[in-house]
């Protein structure tokens, strides 16, 4: 028998917590068996093998040709990542919808036409937002732009340009901050 299907035998029983002696008792064989297969000495016949893919809840092929066998923790986290990709894209959506209609409306009902389209840069907030808080990473977030629109905003509506730049001091600030939480 192939010496890697041999060694993946062995894996997997550890793996899934049996010893030989419990293993041989749950398939129904020797524990001299079942050691022979993990040297590579013997191989298991096509019904042993049926079972120790029904017991650790992998394919055959999985067991003889280790194709990459399912790690719980690891396809949660996939699954997780997915469902995150999924709500950040409708999320991404809806601010386009809002933005529009917003800039639409500003412009329309008080002729904010011009400073109006820096409502738009709101459109990567929603979906940054939704990953940040799917992935527990502040890092995620479009921190900067809120801080260019609040900036844009007061020098177009206030002529506050020389006073406003300060705000640009808060992106390092931030990410400062959240490196130093991330550590503790």
């Amino acid at each position: 028998m192939d010496i890697q299907i041999a060694e993946r035998l062995q894996a997997l029983r550890k793996e899934h917590g049996y010893s030989q002696e419990q293993l041989a008792d749950e398939l129904g064989v020797s524990r001299q068996a079942v050691s022979k297969w993990e040297r590579g000495e013997a191989s298991p016949d096509t019904d042993n093998l049926i079972a120790l893919a029904k017991l650790y809840g992998v394919t055959v092929d999985e067991v003889l040709f280790n194709k990459s066998l399912p790690q719980p923790a690891a396809q949660a986290e996939t699954e997780r990542r997915q469902r995150g990709t999924e709500a950040s894209g409708a999320a991404a959506g809806i601010a386009v919808m809002f933005c529009c209609i917003a800039y639409f409306i500003m412009g329309g009902v008080w002729g904010l036409w011009h400073p109006g389209w820096i409502i738009f840069l709101a459109i990567p907030l929603a979906p940054t937002l939704t990953e940040a808080i799917v992935e527990k990473d502040p890092n995620q977030f479009a921190f900067p732009v809120i801080v260019v629109a609040v900036y844009l905003l007061s020098g177009f509506l206030a002529d506050l340009w020389h006073p406003m730049w300060v705000l640009f001091l808060t992106i390092p600030v931030y990410y400062i901050a959240i490196s130093f939480f991330k550590k503790k």
